[in-house]
């Protein structure tokens, strides 16, 4: 297993009141350029990938900063099956899974997955249109 390959995190002001927020989820804007919250559609912009859990006890605070990498290789938890080298775009509930044309891909697969709940490796990248080949 490989380490982190750090390129650009960004500290954001988590923004679930209350709720568990799992590691390695897409993470979008929750209003404002400074809060976040997990992806929760399929057709979510993300801005990338939360690097740290916080349990609900602390995120019921409302003063939470957690890390967001924006670029770089991250690992990102999978909703499914996801082939080596595949776009991969947020779930339902903000996990990774193959893009589909109605979403917005987030990223390259450098491992696959077999199953959900597994961690892989992606590169990140900026959002790339909803209308893929």
């Amino acid at each position: 297993m490989s380490g982190p390959n750090y390129v650009l995190d960004k500290g954001y002001t988590l923004a679930n009141s209350g709720a568990l927020q799992d590691i390695y989820r897409f993470m979008v804007f929750a209003g404002t350029e400074n809060s976040v919250v997990q992806a929760s559609a399929i057709t979510n912009k993300a801005v990338g990938v939360v690097q740290q859990r916080v349990d609900a006890a602390d995120s019921a605070t409302g003063n939470v900063q957690v890390d967001v990498r924006i670029l770089g290789i991250s690992k990102v938890e999978a909703a499914g099956v996801i082939a080596l080298g595949a776009l991969v775009a947020p779930s339902l509930n903000g996990r990774a899974q193959t893009a589909v044309s109605t979403q917005f891909a987030h990223g390259i697969a450098f491992q696959a997955a077999t199953a959900a709940g597994q961690w892989i490796d992606v590169l990140l990248a900026p959002p790339v249109g909803a209308a893929l080949p």
